[in-house]
């Protein structure tokens, strides 16, 4: 970047690469099972959810969409206007995803064309395969066949012309067991084939024993703190009480704060070759790993590097925590609640409105605000980035910790502080077109003294304090807000999140 460029920033913009996806794959997903679903049936049910302000972000048009398995033609008995179906779709913003697996069955329409031109994998004679599978019998596509790939394309453009988003593909489960990893289909996730490239859906089904209210609002909860986000129902409706409907509204809303930190994670999994969940169940040998798989002594993980869940796997709502070595770690739901690493944590009765989950302190974790966010969303930021801090960390003189988040398009945000001295930090965002920041500081009365900006004399200017969040839209450059041990940072007006933003911030006073 130029020097005259540079001039034009107080922090430049970042220029981190591209996420290999879009963020609206964690987004959150609705389907009906097959035998429930149809046009009418799923725009009435999304549009349910949209009419209890709850966000969807996708449906999902379960198996039996077509008239036979994967030849991509949409059965009218069930979708008599599809077209017509995804405008609507579209015009709420939600996205259209398609059941699929890469089984063409032998009563499906394309089936013979596939066969004739050996389209299916082989076996050691070289002969075509078919496999027995819960949707009847057919062949798998043979993705090394460059030939029956094109040919697969050919099938896949059918609906893609009806501006259909994306893909939700099967794992296929065969008559004796042996399951074949499902296959990306290409194109539209640009993830092309590799098992390793696959985003796998996470989601909840109300087909459990139990009471209705509480299956789905504890499975709802699991999979707020989650790489994905699906909801669906198969054979029974669920209760429509306020408690259930609020509190299942309320974890949708926190996946949805979480979408750009699960984005950046997914991504740098996908590149690393690794995962975006990190089991803490020990093993010290291979076999021991196997005997885990089945029994693990924990079902703990590590969401990213910053998120610590314990899902409640009891019928009294009790967790186990063993914390993770070399920080400490807050409760998500109270931020008073610190508990160092290695120790241990026994939650019991964890009401419903809750779950046990744990964010690292020291470290930046971005949030993005959402509408019944307490304080911010309900002061009408929604949509803004928050860089939540909770006691910075000074592990050494002039220590510092960055943060980052990862976009599909843009250059994405860093975040980054270091020590000035023992009672001061510096915070650093990165310049961003479209995006206003809000650093929220936790843990330690702390006060804003100055920002740094193009126009003020020397750069620096003191920042002033607002008594109410209204006050907030005023025109400095930044104000900043004590509530309680929370000191939140508005950056505003608006063009001086083109510019990036610096600021000092001191402790105890």
């Amino acid at each position: 970047m130029s020097a005259e460029l540079v001039n034009c920033y107080v922090v430049p913009p970042a220029d981190l690469r591209s996420a290999l996806y879009a963020e609206w794959a964690h987004y959150h997903w609705v389907w009906l099972s097959s035998d429930r679903a149809n046009q009418s049936s799923m725009m009435q049910y999304a549009q349910d959810y949209l009419d209890h302000g709850i966000q969807v972000g996708a449906v999902d048009l379960d198996s039996g969409w077509s008239t036979g398995y994967n030849n991509f033609i949409f059965d009218t008995t069930k979708y008599p206007n599809a077209s017509e179906m995804v405008e609507f779709f579209h015009s709420k913003g939600i996205r259209v995803i398609l059941w699929v697996t890469s089984m063409v069955d032998t009563d499906s329409s394309n089936y013979q064309e596939a066969y004739d031109n050996g389209y299916f994998i082989r076996d050691i004679f070289g002969k075509q395969s078919l496999f027995k599978w819960w949707h009847g019998t057919g062949g798998l596509l043979d993705y090394t066949n460059e030939e029956a790939v094109q040919w697969w394309h050919g099938q896949i453009d059918q609906v893609l012309s009806m501006g259909i988003d994306g893909w939700k593909p099967q794992r296929v489960v065969f008559s004796g067991s042996e399951e074949v990893p499902p296959v990306c289909l290409g194109r539209l996730s640009q993830l092309w084939f590799r098992h390793r490239r696959l985003p796998y859906r996470q989601w909840n089904s109300r087909e459990d024993k139990g009471t209705v209210p509480t299956l789905v609002t504890a499975w709802s909860i699991l999979t707020s703190h989650g790489k994905w986000r699906k909801q669906g129902t198969s054979t029974v409706d669920v209760d429509d009480s306020n408690q259930t409907l609020d509190i299942y509204k309320m974890f949708v809303d926190t996946h949805y704060q979480l979408v750009d930190y699960l984005l950046t994670t997914g991504t740098e999994a996908f590149e690393t070759n690794t995962s975006s969940i990190t089991p803490l169940a020990k093993h010290s040998s291979f076999i021991d790993k196997l005997i885990d798989d089945f029994n693990p002594d924990t079902y703990n993980y590590l969401l990213g590097p910053n998120i610590l869940v314990a899902p409640i796997t009891s019928n009294d709502s009790t967790a186990n925590i063993t914390f993770p070595v070399g920080s400490s770690w807050i409760y998500w739901w109270d931020h008073s609640k610190v508990y160092q690493g290695g120790s241990t944590l026994q939650l019991t009765a964890v009401p419903l409105e809750e779950f046990p989950v744990f964010f690292k302190n020291g470290t930046f974790l971005p949030l993005r605000v959402t509408p019944g966010m307490p304080l911010l969303g309900e002061a009408g930021f929604a949509g803004h980035l928050c860089w939540l801090l909770h006691s910075p960390s000074m592990t050494s003189p002039h220590a510092s910790h960055s943060s980052h988040i990862r976009q599909h398009q843009g250059p994405g945000i860093t975040a980054t502080y270091w020590w000035l001295d023992p009672g001061c930090i510096a915070i650093e965002i990165s310049a961003h077109p479209l995006v206003n920041s809000i650093v929220h500081l936790t843990g330690l009365e702390s006060h804003v003294v100055r920002v740094h900006t193009l126009t003020a004399e020397g750069g620096w200017k003191p920042v002033g304090e607002a008594t109410s969040l209204e006050d907030v839209r005023g025109v400095a450059p930044a104000y900043w807000h004590p509530v309680g041990g929370t000191s939140s940072v508005f950056l505003y007006p608006g063009p001086s999140r083109e510019e990036g933003h610096r600021m000092d911030v001191c402790f105890g006073i």
